[in-house]
């Protein structure tokens, strides 16, 4: 990792793999006694060596980042379970709610109708014929009126 940075822009001019290797051993053969110094079989037991090296070391990379993305969506999974639960929960909860609200209402007396004196009927004309509709002055002077009538039948 020391020097990931420099073999990065390498590889970036290089311009792919193959190529990077063959700059790599290039400058092996070139500037050490790699190639001089060994057999070619010991050379080429040496390059698979950490090639096999290198490729167990990504394969197990590969296996922890997949546990990893896999314990990732289980957690994931089940939070949205959990979520889905608790919405149906809280739907069935105002359901229940809703109920016990229109059980309530169905026990409570029907509200009390609009007294036929307090409605204004349309004129043939099409418009509202107030003459007929007792104000609230005048239906006070209609009870009090009453009560007056009431008192003297029974005298």
């Amino acid at each position: 990792e020391r020097f990931d940075g420099l073999f990065l822009n390498v590889a970036q001019q290089s311009q792919g793999i193959e190529p990077l290797l063959g700059h790599f051993f290039g400058f092996l053969r070139r500037k050490t006694d790699f190639f001089a110094g060994a057999s070619q079989s010991t050379v080429e037991d040496l390059i698979l060596k950490i090639v096999r090296k290198e490729a167990e070391k990504s394969k197990l990379t590969q296996q922890q980042k997949k546990a990893q993305n896999d314990l990732e969506d289980k957690k994931r999974k089940e939070r949205i379970e959990k979520k889905k639960r608790e919405e149906a929960e809280a739907i069935k909860k105002e359901k229940e709610e809703l109920k016990k609200k229109q059980e309530k209402n169905d026990n409570k007396p029907a509200k009390e109708s609009i007294p036929e004196d307090d409605v204004m009927e349309l004129s043939p004309d099409g418009s509202f014929d107030t003459s007929t509709v007792p104000t609230k002055s005048n239906k006070n002077d209609n009870k009090e009126d009453n009560k007056e009538d009431n008192k003297e039948d029974n005298k």
